[in-house]
């Protein structure tokens, strides 16, 4: 799965991901999300004062997200997108675009739909995966692996289960580089006292799931086990998307209307959209960020480094 997603030639690296075989949040209205995102940076300024400078985005695709930002951010907020593949072509010039994450952040970091393309391993009835054509069975997973998944994969013995060490410490790693403020992981994933009972590795391409085949010409994806993530000791989060966008914006004036799709948007002689449309369009993107049967059940897990978690979070 590494190779095929990171290696020479691997699937990321060659500058393919949301926009082109699959789409996520931040692709479908990265300028919604963008509010979100600067209102809860808005509650990290007030927190920490004027020493909150940094919005960084951890797996920024094709820097949709990003741009969205550029467009509506004051400029002493400094952006950055932390993104194996090459900087997009057309990015506003005020985005910094690296392979890792800046060494001290302050203020937010976040991650949409990052963690669950951070290789895995898998476990079949105790027994890891077979890595080659005609082995009879893997090995047993390592003392590591083996301690997690007795804490977090209740039953993972009988059946299948997806390890999800790696994921827990590469988050881990993302909330190191950051001093001060809110980090920020927006996933499909389940707790502890619902983890799937069958496979959720699966493959992408050109829009559709296709078997999870690690050739590098799809994504592969796994659902998250978002409360095993979360760094011990922080002040924590865990909510659906659905529920957290509403707390960091103010609901449209169309908000009631879930089932409209999103047209393209008609432009007046000028270039520009007509208000109304707009609104409309608007409300139409946000009801897909919401729907609880779709984007809006993805889960939000915030955790607060050097301050309290906003109130707004707080169930």
């Amino acid at each position: 799965m590494s190779r095929a997603l990171y290696g020479r030639g691997g699937y990321y690296r060659a500058g393919r991901g949301p926009g082109h075989d699959f789409r996520t949040s931040s692709t479908v209205a990265p300028a919604l999300l963008a509010r979100a995102l600067l209102g809860l940076f808005a509650r990290v300024h007030d927190a920490l004062g004027s020493g909150a400078a940094d919005l960084v985005e951890i797996g920024a695709g094709g820097g949709h997200l990003l741009a969205a930002l550029a467009d509506l951010a004051p400029p002493q907020l400094r952006l950055c997108g932390v993104e194996v593949a090459p900087r997009p072509a057309g990015l506003p010039a005020r985005v910094r675009w690296q392979a890792s994450p800046p060494p001290e952040i302050t203020g937010v970091v976040v991650a949409f739909e990052w963690l669950d393309v951070v290789p895995l391993d898998i476990v079949v009835d105790g027994r890891l995966l077979p890595a080659a054509t005609g082995m009879v069975e893997g090995p047993p997973p390592s003392a590591v692996d083996t301690s997690w998944l007795d804490r977090w994969w209740p039953g993972w013995t009988q059946g299948w289960a997806e390890v999800g060490s790696a994921r827990d410490h590469a988050w881990a790693a993302a909330v190191r580089s950051l001093s001060a403020g809110l980090a920020v992981a927006v996933d499909y994933g389940h707790t502890r006292e619902a983890r799937p009972g069958l496979p959720t590795l699966t493959g992408y391409r050109r829009g559709r799931p296709v078997p999870p085949v690690p050739d590098g010409t799809r994504d592969l994806t796994a659902h998250v086990a978002m409360d095993s993530v979360a760094v011990p000791g922080l002040p924590t989060a865990l909510l659906r998307q659905a529920d957290a966008l509403p707390a960091l914006t103010a609901p449209p004036a169309l908000t009631a209307l879930p089932a409209l799709t999103a047209p393209p948007a008609p432009t007046a002689a000028d270039g520009t959209a007509p208000q109304s449309l707009q609104a409309l369009r608007d409300a139409s993107l946000r009801a897909r960020l919401l729907d609880p049967q779709g984007l809006g059940s993805h889960l939000w897990l915030v955790q607060a480094v050097g301050m309290g978690m906003p109130s707004a979070l707080i169930g």
